[in-house]
């Protein structure tokens, strides 16, 4: 009996030096560490194209969301002849003025607008090559010109559709179009 007794008595001291410790442990971490509350916020991006048209058609997308974001435009002809796409033109940094008596459609990419690709491609996009902050709008405008001579009759149904999208600027400083057409993917 003896030896079931200290057998006994020596388990239960193991068991309660075990006990104090662990509930002294978790006492202690539970006064020292204070509520832990983690907060996450998503991405806001929200934008809208903004145009002015008048003799020229001038495209803006402004940033209405939270978020810093590029974006985008597809900028789609319709109700042109395949001779008059054929003579659409793609400008950077020109003057709309020398080109309203020409015999083309040019579009003239102003400041930061660029593509991946050169030329006119009517599935390719116009890339603004900055990071458009929260609550602005691109500095400068896509824009699309008629020439006088492109041969567009005012009865022909011509119309410029605009569409864009924009994504979270999550790696801030980017200025080639095909690393921001890369944050699209």
């Amino acid at each position: 009996m003896k030896k079931i007794s200290r057998k006994l008595v020596l388990l239960l001291s193991l068991v309660a030096v075990l006990a104090i410790t662990v509930g002294g442990t978790l006492a202690y971490l539970q006064a020292t560490t204070g509520l832990l509350t983690n907060t996450f916020k998503l991405a806001d991006v929200h934008t809208e194209i903004e145009e002015e048209v008048g003799d020229t058609k001038r495209v803006y997308i402004q940033n209405e969301g939270e978020s810093d974001v590029y974006v985008r435009v597809r900028l789609s002809l319709s109700g042109l002849t395949e001779e008059q796409m054929d003579a659409v033109q793609v400008i950077s940094n020109g003057d709309a003025e020398q080109y309203k008596e020409g015999n083309h459609i040019t579009i003239l990419t102003h400041g930061k607008w660029a593509q991946t690709t050169s030329g006119f491609n009517p599935d390719g996009f116009f890339y603004y090559t900055a990071e458009l902050d929260a609550g602005k709008t691109t500095e400068q405008p896509l824009e699309v010109v008629v020439g006088s001579g492109a041969g567009v009759k005012a009865d022909q149904n011509f119309e410029v559709i605009v569409y864009h999208e924009s994504v979270v600027a999550r790696n801030s400083g980017l200025t080639d179009a095909s690393k921001i057409a890369e944050q699209f993917e």
